[in-house]
């Protein structure tokens, strides 16, 4: 819901807690950047024991 100015009048934020633990790899395409680089990175999910798992990040 906004207004005239398009500023956010009320937020609806949602969580759902967890069902079981999350371990999230985040992997960068290089070892050390300089100003201004540009950062790519992959993320990966997975459950306790190691088997992929969906997220919503």
């Amino acid at each position: 819901m906004f207004n005239e100015q398009q500023q956010p009048l009320g937020e609806r934020l949602y969580f759902q807690a967890p069902r079981a633990p999350l371990a999230v790899t985040a992997r960068a395409d290089k070892a050390q950047y300089t100003i201004r680089d540009k950062v790519s990175v992959q993320l990966s999910t997975a459950t306790t024991d190691a088997r992929p798992a969906g997220a919503s990040l």
